[in-house]
């Protein structure tokens, strides 16, 4: 199978703290699957933070600029992949007649998808088409509104553009193949989840939900517990001069020997501060 690219984005303020936590499973996905992982974050076009959603419109231009023909798997700051065992090329293979893959949408229509998840194949001129008028869409909105809709309720937000490329467009419609809920897009998706906004929710409560069930899916899969500030610290404390079993306590087991190591001489030489945050 060609290649295969898995792409998130979010904004350095609003979004910055979900994308941190769902990028750990996403990491860890690639890392085992070979797939190749790219991250954007700030707004590529536009000023306000909430605006980083168009930022998917600009990284398929790159894509069609550079005639990529694998596989993008997007996900939305708030999607991740919870094993890193998921096997994604047989995924695929079973798509292999589909050139785009949704989470079905809110059922108006089969061109009400679900665009916060999404998996396209490049090698097919149906998802090129539709990634050409799904970016011509956007073209239509000038820098003056970018700049004067510091909320998103005055501008079409980009999945209800790809809805209107979709709906007007029968023939490329027919080429999306629609997931189940229990599949992907959704809390309980069971191969790519996806927390999205439902109305009820704080953007922080629901970045804690989040924060939670990807720990959980971190320790199903034998992972470590990401650390904050506070216990790096106090970890590399512990690495000066430590013996193996310390190492082994403070850091990732499969990490434990090579950059125990590596970290202990480091701060042989260089001595953590106090003031260390």
């Amino acid at each position: 199978m060609s290649d295969i690219l898995l792409y998130q984005t979010a904004d350095a303020d609003r979004f910055f703290p979900m994308i941190s936590a769902t990028m750990q499973c996403n990491r860890a996905f690639c890392l085992r699957r070979d797939v190749r992982m790219e991250v954007f974050i700030g707004v590529r076009r536009g000023i306000h933070p909430w605006q980083a959603t168009y930022n998917r419109l600009g990284m398929l231009g790159d894509l069609l600029a550079r005639d990529y023909d694998g596989w993008l798997i997007y996900l939305d700051a708030d999607a991740f992949v919870p094993s890193p065992r998921f096997e994604i090329r047989g995924f695929l293979k079973q798509h292999a007649d589909s050139a785009m893959i949704h989470p079905v949408g809110g059922g108006k229509g089969p061109w009400d998808v679900n665009a916060g998840v999404f998996l396209w194949n490049f090698a097919r001129p149906e998802t090129r088409e539709v990634a050409r008028r799904w970016i011509a869409a956007f073209e239509q909105v000038t820098d003056q509104q970018l700049r004067n809709a510091a909320d998103p309720v005055f501008l079409m937000n980009d999945q209800t553009m790809l809805h209107a490329v979709l709906r007007d467009a029968p023939e490329l419609t027919a080429c999306v193949a629609l997931e189940a809920h229990d599949v992907i897009g959704y809390p309980h998706s069971r191969l790519i989840k996806q927390f999205v906004p439902n109305g009820q929710q704080t953007l922080e409560e629901r970045t804690a939900r989040i924060v939670e069930a990807v720990e959980q899916a971190r320790r199903r899969s034998g992972a470590a517990a990401a650390q904050g500030a506070d216990q790096v610290r106090r970890s590399a404390m512990a690495l000066i001069d430590a013996p193996q079993d310390v190492l082994e306590a403070h850091l990732p087991r499969h990490e434990a020997a090579a950059l125990g190591q590596a970290m202990a001489q480091l701060l042989r030489h260089h001595p953590v501060s106090d003031g260390f945050a």
